[in-house]
């Protein structure tokens, strides 16, 4: 009976030294709630063509650049997503206005819809910094029967129109220096699993 506890002993030993050594490996990279917030930091921008033809898919940029011109100014007076969230909603008849013009002076008639609202994206990078996949506010702009190619980007941090680095941007939209470190340090192991997790634990379809 005493051979047998305290082999017993010993496999428990075992077992709590081995599940300790992998918190202690995992645990640093599990994404914590600052991670997590990224999703709840950014807005997005995402242009739908009518189709996937030449002639609308120039179009979906020509619409792309008139609604960068009209936002951008805008979006560089917001330093959060409240701010930014605030400035489309006041605005989004004149990004409408703005699309419907540049469909006007290309002749054609196609309809403009505009839907402010959360949706799902991939994982997708920009400019050195990758964004998880998951959902997203997002400014959606559907030209036509908005069956084309699409065009993405961000909204804020402003990394489709400002001209500073992407860090800089990311820390003047109060992005934390982990949130930095996550999003644009791709080639760390280490970040690439947390990373992961991020998008599994967020949603990613």
């Amino acid at each position: 009976m005493l051979i047998t506890e305290v082999t017993f002993v010993k496999k428990f030993l075992v077992l709590t030294a081995a599940v300790t050594l992998l918190l202690a490996a995992v645990l640093p990279v599990l994404p914590n709630a600052q991670d997590r917030a990224i999703y709840d930091q950014t807005v997005r921008l995402h242009v739908i063509a009518n189709s996937d033809k030449e002639e609308d898919q120039t179009l979906k940029l020509q619409v792309r650049d008139r609604v960068l011109a009209c936002l951008g100014p805008l979006m560089q007076q917001a330093t959060c997503r409240e701010q930014a969230e605030q400035v489309i909603a006041q605005h989004t008849a004149e990004i409408a206005a703005a699309a419907e013009q540049v469909i006007a002076e290309a002749g054609r008639e196609d309809a403009v819809s505009i839907v402010f609202d959360r949706e799902y994206y991939p994982r997708k990078e920009y400019d050195g910094v990758t964004l998880p996949a998951g959902h997203y506010l997002s400014l959606q702009i559907k030209l036509g029967e908005s069956a084309g190619r699409n065009w993405w980007c961000v909204l804020f941090p402003t990394l489709c129109t400002s001209t500073a680095r992407p860090k800089q941007e990311l820390a003047r939209a109060g992005f934390t220096v982990g949130q930095i470190r996550l999003i644009t340090d791709n080639k760390s192991a280490k970040y690439k699993l947390k990373f992961r997790l991020l998008e599994l634990l967020c949603g990613e379809e």
